[in-house]
């Protein structure tokens, strides 16, 4: 078998355990040696790198086909990605989670969600680096992604490539997601609450499930960024960045912001320069069209603002951005994402625990901005709120390779007891 540019239609359950099947024999080769696994992975994401690449340019195109993404914004999220994804990365990951480690983990299953280039292909990499083998069911918004990956790696050494599949099939066919989990040591699952409580149901005894469910991420604005007008800009461009990268489906796409110090005033003047950035972020890079659903999400949140009294909110024609100015004491709302975001005043650390205290265990980044001290504090609020990744603001789409989501961690997790 040799890795596709497609994920394969699966129909059957004779037909899954005969994929898998084809893996297992794959596996009794035994797998490339690490430094040529490390190899052949910081090639593949090197070349993911080049706005050339014949697989990164079908993946530009798959996602806007398939996601709705426009080509700059696909474009924008590669590269936030795959900044990461450097040599050292792949070997310093390898030393210190697969080097000395446990036992190869066989056939690993995948079930995988979301048009976001990390958690496309990454699960995909991890197990070839493991030296096992990734069986992934795609997601639905872009189904092309993780198959474009495997087949990038075939395309620099095919054996690697050869030990993996892609493959999908219709919603509802719980009989085969019960049969990719068969007889595995270890899997995962990514997506929404409701979808990873659907795989862990299906999951047999004794497998270890690595599970990514639904997350979310703020960014916090201490007074210290905010003392000079070109503070303020630079400020609303980190966040800009931060908010509109994969038009704010991922997990650590900030959906809201908090203004620590300075008063109605500093927020008000933050929101006004991100609604700035990100109109001029609209014509460079458009957003995506909502469908019926997301549009009316958008049009709620707008409004709620609107009714709140005049220079509450800054949106975008269409609604292709939102901003909505909470006053302080105002509870954060639900996003409804697209490029949406609330500006929340608090008067200091403390206070934007509290406001947070409903995200509790549910954030994923915090993105920080302020002077050397003020950072340390906001660190240590996103600590206590359980946030695993405390980059500055304008950082937080391009996590270390090594992130450890949801405390996984990415490789070692996958592996199996030492033999």
């Amino acid at each position: 078998m040799r890795a596709s540019a497609e994920a394969a239609e699966i129909r059957s359950v004779c037909e899954l355990r005969a994929l898998k099947g084809a893996l297992g024999e794959r596996l009794r080769s035994g797998a490339p040696p690490l430094a040529r696994r490390v190899e052949v992975l910081a090639e593949v994401s090197a070349r993911w790198r080049r706005r050339r690449d014949p697989f990164r340019l079908l993946a530009v195109a798959r996602l806007g086909s398939e996601a709705g993404l426009s080509p700059a914004s696909a474009e924008a999220g590669l590269d936030a990605t795959l900044v990461a994804w450097t040599p050292r990365a792949w070997r310093t990951l390898a030393e210190r989670e697969v080097a000395g480690g446990g036992a190869p983990p066989g056939v690993v299953p995948h079930v995988l969600a979301g048009a976001l280039p990390g958690p496309a292909l990454l699960p995909l990499f991890f197990t070839l680096l493991a030296g096992g083998a990734p069986m992934a069911r795609a997601g639905r918004r872009a189904p092309s992604l993780p198959a474009l990956g495997l087949a990038s790696v075939a395309a620099v050494d095919p054996e690697l490539g050869a030990r993996g599949a892609v493959c999908r099939w219709p919603r509802g066919r719980a009989d085969l997601l019960a049969a990719l989990f068969e007889d595995a040591a270890v899997g995962s699952a990514t997506g929404g609450d409701a979808a990873v409580a659907a795989v862990r149901a299906h999951v047999p005894t004794g497998v270890r499930l690595l599970a990514h469910p639904s997350r979310t991420s703020v960014a916090a604005v201490a007074a210290g960024a905010l003392a000079r007008d070109r503070d303020v800009g630079g400020a609303a461009r980190r966040l800009a960045r931060d908010v509109t990268l994969h038009d704010q489906a991922g997990c650590l796409s900030p959906v809201g912001v908090l203004v620590v110090g300075g008063g109605a005033s500093a927020a008000e003047r933050l929101a006004a320069a991100l609604a700035r950035e990100l109109e001029r972020t609209e014509r460079r890079r458009p957003r995506l069209r909502p469908d019926p659903d997301e549009a009316a999400a958008l049009r709620a949140f707008h409004d709620s603002f609107a009714a709140a009294g005049r220079r509450r909110v800054h949106a975008g024609e269409g609604l292709a951005w939102v901003v909505g100015r909470l006053a302080p004491g105002e509870r954060p709302p639900a996003s409804p994402l697209l490029r949406s975001v609330w500006v929340l005043p608090v008067p200091d650390a403390a206070g934007a625990e509290r406001a947070l205290a409903a995200w509790r265990g549910r954030l994923a980044g915090f993105g920080v901005l302020g002077t050397p001290s003020e950072r340390s504090a906001l660190r240590a609020v996103g600590r206590a709120l359980g946030a695993s990744w405390l980059p500055r603001a304008g950082r937080l789409q391009s996590p270390p390779l090594a992130w450890r989501a949801d405390g996984i961690r990415p490789v070692a997790d996958l592996l199996g007891p030492r033999p």
